[in-house]
């Protein structure tokens, strides 16, 4: 014996209508079962709840007590289990997304859009941080998904679901001896100055990565965080740039995309979420979104040539 949700929704029937033949009626329960059920609760809390009679039944002074609180109990237990299920049915609920700014500035608008129109009962929170930092959001649980680069292999406990890849191209100023080329080697792009983003970034890790396979020395004259910043220098002739291409902007002025010929310098994107826990009902279906908009990705073309090829799809910063 317990205290049961059974015994206790019982009770309080019995308290509403006071008799045992309409609480049954309004429970669909035989009188025999319900009266056995109160007499159980009684049982078990040690007083009597009901004081009665040959026509009906009164509560107590300890069953008007208890009455009073159960009611409290039951309310918050019914409003519980209907805010769940209205998050399972997406008519409520909060996904928070992080998501470096490149993906933040070319998928998340048109996802958010789409998500809003088919579930406007759930609200998104965006965070726009760099790959490192929704690393450490992920895991503190700071953020239900994650739009970022492929996480280190050391970061074990993060699940990594691939969505595209994003090639890397090179910059240089408009009046640059590579500029009427269309595309350059990296060992080309790397003879002169290079200006890219600070250390510790998926940038400057995948590009320093690509030159260290390739035996090339990065000379890096400038580190900065914005990459507009990046694109300004460069037009200003203070060094090249290998930027992912979904970094870019779309329009290019004073500066001039080239394509990397030769072994490709790309990072993978996609999906991040902590492993082995499941997602709400609302992160699932943002990521669902996520997934059927990230092919439009593909189709995007280097600012300024269109005979270029498909870049891989998206992006982080």
């Amino acid at each position: 014996m317990g205290l049961s949700l059974a015994r206790l929704r019982s009770f309080v029937a019995v308290a509403d209508e006071g008799q045992f033949r309409r609480a049954a009626e309004r429970l669909g329960l035989s009188q025999p079962a319900l009266s056995a059920q109160i007499r159980e609760l009684e049982a078990y809390l040690g007083v009597a709840l009901f004081s009665r009679t040959t026509r009906n039944v009164r509560l107590s002074a300890a069953g008007e007590l208890f009455l009073a609180r159960i009611r409290k109990v039951l309310a918050d237990l019914d409003g519980a289990v209907l805010e769940l299920r209205d998050q399972a049915c997406l008519r409520s609920g909060l996904v928070s997304v992080a998501a470096t700014p490149s993906l933040a500035s070319r998928l998340l608008p048109g996802v958010l859009l789409a998500f809003g129109s088919r579930h406007p009962g759930v609200r998104v929170r965006v965070f726009e941080l760099d790959a490192r930092v929704i690393l450490s959001s992920l895991a503190a649980g700071e953020a239900d998904l994650a739009l970022a680069p492929r996480p280190p292999r050391t970061a074990v406990e993060i699940g990594f679901e691939p969505l595209a890849r994003d090639p890397f191209v090179g910059l240089v100023a408009a009046g640059h001896p590579l500029a009427g080329r269309g595309e350059a080697s990296l060992a080309e792009l790397v003879r002169h100055p290079v200006v890219t983003t600070v250390e510790e970034t998926s940038i400057r890790e995948t590009l320093a990565r690509a030159c260290l396979e390739a035996g090339l020395a990065l000379e890096v004259a400038h580190a900065l965080t914005q990459h507009h910043t990046i694109v300004e220098l460069v037009a200003l002739d203070l060094g090249v740039a290998i930027l992912p291409t979904l970094s870019l902007p779309d329009r290019l002025e004073r500066v001039t995309p080239l394509r990397i010929s030769g072994p490709p310098v790309e990072r993978e994107v996609g999906l991040l979420r902590r492993r082995g826990e499941a997602v709400s009902a609302a992160a699932a279906a943002f990521a669902a979104i996520v997934r059927e908009s990230a092919g439009a990705l593909a189709a995007r073309r280097l600012p300024g040539q269109a005979d270029a090829p498909a870049a891989g799809a998206e992006a982080g910063s």
